[in-house]
């Protein structure tokens, strides 16, 4: 049995047009999804037997049972409680770019957009609102030496992908290539008695940009590199700001059916397996700022502030897996690195290893 859909036919012709005109337009705009949580907390203890919840308590209605207002009263009743009340919102959304502007290379971009809100307030005593914490958080882009001067941003991603097929240049050398880029901002602040206690930031590039591309051939070559930044920024006392960059880069290679090693005088030596032959490489800056809350305020750049610590690290590990059939596999590999901080002197890494595994069956 088929059903058949009753469509809207309008006769009208200029209302058609209005209405395929509004169509257009809305067809556009993307679809937003949209989470709010509000859930309440009551932790009672202590209380005298003869408090009896009622429905109104149990469903949320009231806050408190019955009768325990007035207990509270009386000094020698050692009712405690605690009352927390947390506000969530969360929205994001998938925006497709070639919908916008026709462009062809746009239809293989992917964005995303995501926002989040929390509150939570935290009272600990039924009699009033002393001691009342609360605590937020909301995704933010901090700006400043303190990171106040920013404003409310969703996180995005970005992804550009099959660029091997659209450009020339990289469909030559590569069957596959692909672009990513992360951004996730954040700000948190606690308050206690309507007191800031402290407030932090947090914004991060991971990765700020990422290449990942695949060659081609039989046997091709996979690179995978990104560069990722992080930087934290505290505001208690004093103002602390903690930075990260680091890049981390790996080339993959791939061999089946056995490898030919060339041997000077001597016959070539050929090993009959399949080998995977792996280089990755990462480069890491850390460094630690602080100044007084003071002279926060005369703050341009990073220079005025104090460098109470800094690392790089950076490190290479080169390694060589081989298959001789399904039951014998091993690799050889090699790491060296190199670690240098403010005031300690530089350390240097080697190792060298290999393993071999052997799959015994019955």
């Amino acid at each position: 049995s088929s059903k058949k859909k009753n469509k809207i036919n309008i006769q009208n012709e200029n209302a058609r047009k209005i209405l395929g005109k509004i169509y257009s337009i809305v067809e556009k705009f993307p679809q937003i999804s949209t989470n709010y949580t509000y859930e309440t907390t009551h932790d009672y203890d202590q209380i005298p037997a003869s408090v009896e919840p009622t429905h109104f308590f149990r469903y949320g209605i009231n806050r408190r049972p019955e009768k325990l207002s007035t207990l509270i009263s009386i000094e020698e009743n050692a009712v405690s409680a605690k009352e927390t009340f947390l506000n969530q919102l969360s929205m994001s959304t998938t925006i497709s770019l070639d919908k916008i502007i026709n462009i062809d290379l746009l239809k293989n971009v992917s964005t995303s957009f995501d926002f989040e809100r929390m509150e939570k307030l935290t009272l600990p005593s039924l009699e009033n609102n002393s001691n009342a914490i609360l605590h937020n958080n909301i995704s933010y882009f901090p700006i400043g030496a303190k990171g106040t001067k920013g404003m409310p941003m969703p996180k995005w991603s970005i992804t550009v992908s099959k660029l091997a097929e659209k450009i020339r240049f990289i469909e030559d050398y590569f069957q596959t290539f692909t672009l990513s880029h992360v951004f996730q901002g954040n700000r948190e602040q606690s308050y206690t008695n309507n007191i800031k206690e402290d407030e932090t930031f947090l914004i991060s590039y991971s990765p700020l940009l990422k290449v990942k591309a695949k060659t081609h051939g039989r046997s091709p070559i996979i690179f995978d590199t990104q560069y990722d930044f992080k930087q934290k920024i505290i505001n208690k006392n004093s103002t602390q700001r903690d930075h990260n960059h680091t890049i981390t880069s790996s080339i993959k290679f791939n061999k089946k059916g056995g490898l030919k090693i060339p041997l000077f005088f001597l016959r070539d030596f050929y090993i009959d397996n399949d080998m995977d032959y792996a280089i990755n490489f990462s480069y890491i800056i850390e460094k630690k700022l602080e100044v007084s809350d003071v002279d926060v305020d005369t703050i341009i750049d990073d220079i005025t502030f104090n460098e109470k610590e800094k690392n790089i690290t950076w490190s290479l590990r080169n390694s060589i897996g081989y298959r001789f059939n399904q039951w014998v596999t091993g690799n050889i590999y090699f790491d060296y690195s190199v670690s240098e901080q403010l005031r300690t002197p530089k350390t240097v890494v080697t190792d060298f290893g290999f393993n071999m595994k052997i799959r015994i069956t019955g």
